[in-house]
């Protein structure tokens, strides 16, 4: 890569200095990668620009081929560096990044160079490498130090230096980062007789799971529609053939298989990853415990073994694990009412949800996740409990696991009408997790609210390659479209969501709204054939017509307005995803923490 090396660069309280490969904050080191450093050079070096994803492909890996995704990850690794500062590097969609913030570039005034200084310069980038990825190496610092202090003796000392540096770095130097592991996880074998293993143990494991940035656990609702697809039946059990054939079907590569047994008095608990397409075992795991209330200890020691397994490093598993009896509940029967309640959950009866979630709060009264989705699935019912529900789960907080922690902070922050912080928790849960679609359809739907679609358009477009089977980025994407009045392209991603068979009446219903729009009867006509017949259908139906004929248009087409017109048809759209409606929105909207 072709770097500037004379200039210092200076941006809010950072400095930037590619000589020396250097990058701090009010005078303090920021760790970065060397690659993310290099990403992050030709941003700023470039600052005000729209640089696209070509071009920096280009100039940072210029001589491999590089995915987009990786590029992604290193942006995404950039913005948490940057910390409050992360809105900085500004993703354009459909082109590429751009670094926002004002820089001033200043000349470095370096001394005379000589070749000893070059070649221990040449030294110290790989020190700084070091230091970056593992641990400081003051030995082979003070030998690069040292040849300096004579330069007839710099090749010898920096020979010397180089070599220990290397020798240090190739035993220390840390596992190679682990690749993005997008997986399944099967029900358990439950071979004890008890019925407290049922469903627990997969949903315990899911969530333990999800607190890795590098693996992308396939929620119950993305299985759900999964399976519908499949022609299947969305509760139907998920043995380790079904989730061998959820993982192919969506394009995943690892799916995970366990069991539990009674040996005596104790338990013995496996499990295992295998690749979703050669049916080969990647890793596996087992331990013993010798009672009931351990095993979900157990669970998070061969959750580790497989995380370690997969390739996630030390680092990241010190980072992002929080034992499962503090993410969820230490007690096995209020993880079960909870589990029962996320299948209803996932089938979209969210009313039906709310015993099990009730239930398992009466059980362990700290479950802070069952507040937070009491709350939640409250909202179309009761407003004022939904509030108290999540004003429980946010002062709970602290017992539930970084993703867990930051959707119950935003919702928090929702029912209490705080947008700036809401806006704030979305953003840093997709920088955290930028691979997970709840953050971008969450954001499409409070900047819909906001009336900024262009940013609700840019969420959603970013949701649905994360989720293609959920509809909720392509209907978000789609209101966008409408009220931008960019029909056609409203159209079209609506068509996609039906090529794929998602969304089913609400599709049908936005593009009866883009015909009514333009006039168009017979298309109209159409799409409300196809909606006809599905009760909800029928009652969305019923409300669409009384929002048209309150605006003043009609059917005929005689006053047609566009969608993004103060009294269009996408403005009734609008109208029914607002805080009156929440049951409602949270579907459509994407107000919810998964699927």
């Amino acid at each position: 890569m072709s770097l500037p090396v004379k200039d210092v660069y200076r941006f809010d309280e950072f400095v930037l200095d590619p000589s020396k490969r250097t990058f701090a904050r009010h005078g303090k080191p920021v760790s970065v990668s060397p690659k993310a450093f290099e990403v992050l050079t030709y941003l700023v070096s470039h600052s005000g620009q729209v640089v696209t994803k070509d071009e920096l492909l280009k100039a940072v890996w210029p001589d491999s081929f590089v995915e987009e995704g990786n590029l992604a990850q290193h942006i995404s690794w950039l913005r948490k560096a940057l910390g409050d500062r992360a809105n900085d590097i500004v993703t354009v969609p459909g082109r590429g990044y751009q670094f926002t913030a004002l820089v001033r570039k200043e000349a470095e005034l370096l001394p005379e160079t000589r070749l000893g200084d070059m070649l221990v310069h040449g030294v110290r980038e790989r020190t700084h490498v070091v230091i970056e990825e593992s641990s400081p190496l003051p030995l082979a610092e003070k030998t690069a130090r040292a040849s300096t202090r004579a330069w007839p003796y710099a090749l010898v000392a920096v020979g010397l230096a180089a070599l220990a540096t290397w020798t240090v770095w190739k035993w220390l130097r840390p596992a190679p980062p682990a690749e993005f592991q997008k997986i399944v996880v099967a029900d358990f074998i439950n071979a004890t007789g008890d019925p407290a293993f049922d469903r627990t143990l997969k949903r315990a494991l899911e969530i333990d799971l999800a607190q890795s940035p590098f693996l992308d656990v396939m929620s119950e609702g993305e299985a759900v529609s999964t399976l519908q697809l499949m022609s299947r039946k969305g509760d139907v059990a998920v043995a380790a053939n079904v989730a061998q054939e959820l993982c192919v079907r969506s394009n995943r590569q690892v799916f995970l298989t366990g069991s539990i047994t009674s040996v005596g008095r104790a338990y013995l608990l496996m499990l295992g990853a295998t690749d979703c397409n050669s049916g080969k075992e990647l890793v596996s795991a087992k331990t013993q415990v010798g009672a009931k209330e351990k095993v979900l200890g157990a669970l998070d020691v061969v959750a580790d073994r497989i995380r370690r397994g997969l390739g996630e490093s030390a680092k990241s598993l010190e980072r992002y694990q929080v034992p499962i009896a503090k993410a969820t509940t230490p007690s096995l029967e209020a993880l079960k009412a909870f589990s029962l309640g996320e299948a209803r959950h996932s089938l979209g009866e969210f009313l039906a949800a709310v015993p099990f979630y009730q239930r398992a709060i009466e059980l362990d009264p700290n479950f802070a996740l069952a507040y937070a989705r009491l709350g939640v699935d409250q909202g179309a019912q009761d407003e004022e409990l939904s509030e108290e529900n999540l004003k429980k789960a946010f002062e709970l907080r602290d017992r539930a696991s970084g993703r867990e922690r930051l959707y119950i902070t935003a919702h928090y922050y929702d029912s209490t009408g705080q947008l700036e912080e809401q806006t704030q928790t979305w953003e840093l849960y997709k920088q955290t997790y930028p691979r997970d679609p709840i953050p971008y359809t969450n954001l499409a739907a409070l900047y819909s609210g906001l009336g900024q679609y262009d940013k609700e358009l840019e969420n959603s477009l970013e949701a649905v390659p994360l989720a293609p089977d959920n509809a909720i980025g392509y209907l978000n994407a789609a209101h966008a479209y409408m009220c931008l009045n960019r029909l056609e392209e409203a159209k079209a991603i609506l068509d996609n969501a039906l090529q794929r068979k998602v969304g089913g009446h609400f599709i049908h219903l936005d593009l009866s709204s883009i015909a009514i729009a333009q006039g168009d009867i017979a298309a109209q006509e159409r799409e409300d054939a196809s909606i006809k017949g599905n009760a909800e259908g029928d009652l969305d139906l019923v409300s669409r017509d009384a929002g048209l004929a309150a605006s003043g248009a009609n059917q005929e087409g005689t006053r047609v307005v566009h969608a993004g017109a103060p009294d269009g048809p996408a403005s009734q759209f609008e109208r029914e995803r607002g805080r009156g409606n929440r049951g409602r929105g949270r579907r459509r909207g994407g107000f919810r923490l998964s699927d």
